[in-house]
């Protein structure tokens, strides 16, 4: 899947029923070559403007250093609490 195939069947249909998404930092640490966090977060749904849900989950987030000393996401994991 693909960057385009992402915003297709992703994000322009969630996007617009999705509103207050917010993360918490449970942890996170550095070396050198890498950054890492992992945090919980949160999202409302709506629906005619009324809020009709909300999920929440966990997520993991590591960043390494490239040889051009550009930072690249290694790793994004995410999951539900609910």
């Amino acid at each position: 899947m693909g960057k385009d195939s992402v915003i297709e069947n992703f994000l322009k249909i969630n996007l617009p029923i999705n509103r207050g998404f917010k993360t918490s930092k449970i942890m996170n640490g550095s070396s050198p070559g890498m950054v890492y966090r992992v945090g919980e977060w949160s999202m409302d749904f709506i629906k005619s403007d009324s809020t009709i849900g909300t999920n929440k989950g966990v997520f993991t987030l590591i960043w390494k250093k490239q040889t051009d000393n550009k930072w690249k996401v290694e790793v994004l994991q995410t999951g539900s609490k609910e």
